[in-house]
């Protein structure tokens, strides 16, 4: 194994920040989050069409 260089809990911690802050965002805006989870099912709904077919 290499040698390992730099902060990588601290640039892991960051990643999980950045994750739980769009969370929070969709938490705050509930016409954002329902119009994300009808594109999502939409999306789902024609890919499934297509393999199907």
């Amino acid at each position: 194994m290499p040698d390992l260089t730099g902060y990588f809990c601290v640039a892991a911690n960051n990643r999980s920040r950045e994750r739980r802050s769009r969370f929070r965002k969709l938490v705050r805006h509930p016409k954002l989050r329902a119009s994300i989870i009808e594109r999502q099912r939409s999306i789902l709904r024609r890919s499934s069409k297509s393999i199907w077919e």
